[in-house]
């Protein structure tokens, strides 16, 4: 059964799995990268999971680490072990986006999701609340959150409680994120 690392873009997603990759010796896939060189990003950026899942099939498995946010949508319950989802405070990522040149609807879209917990709910219902962990990654160093996502993968740390909603209401910035 395969381990996964998944997030909204810009939150540390790849940087952890290439460390935990190396520290345990796992063959880190790449879901996102797979579904590029197999052609199957169409011409509006959606990906055919379907397909995706086939070619990811052949690849994961013991000793696997699947990487990205598409592997809660490709890869089956009974297949995954444990599932960690490295979030990130919304302020931060509005930098890392910026930097990125995201246009602001791209940015806001991904900011929204990150916001609402979209990624760890879908990662939830694909692989099961018991399998899957939330690590924080706001502030921390990468060898931090990595050794954090190691510990909730093995099952020896809960993980992170993140509520992006409350902070950014409690702050007055709700239309800051969801302006459109």
């Amino acid at each position: 059964m395969s381990l996964v690392v998944t997030g909204s873009p810009g939150v540390g997603k790849h940087t952890v799995a290439e460390a935990l990759g190396r520290e345990a010796g796992l063959d880190v896939i790449d879901a996102n990268g797979i579904a590029l060189r197999a052609g199957l990003v169409g011409a509006g950026g959606e990906v055919d999971v379907s397909r995706l899942a086939a070619e990811l099939e052949g690849l994961a498995g013991e000793g696997s680490l699947v990487v990205g946010h598409l592997a809660p949508h490709a890869l089956r319950a009974g297949t995954v072990a444990a599932a960690v989802v490295i979030r990130r405070s919304p302020y931060e990522l509005e930098a890392v986006y910026a930097g990125r040149r995201y246009s602001r609807d791209k940015a806001l879209d991904n900011l929204g999701a990150e916001i609402l917990g979209v990624v760890a709910d879908e990662a939830i219902g694909a692989f099961g609340g018991a399998a899957v962990r939330q690590v924080d990654s706001t502030g921390r160093e990468p060898a931090e959150v990595a050794a954090l996502a190691r510990r909730a993968l093995e099952g020896t740390y809960a993980g992170d409680e993140v509520d992006w909603l409350g902070e950014i209401g409690a702050r007055g910035d709700v239309r800051r994120f969801f302006a459109h």
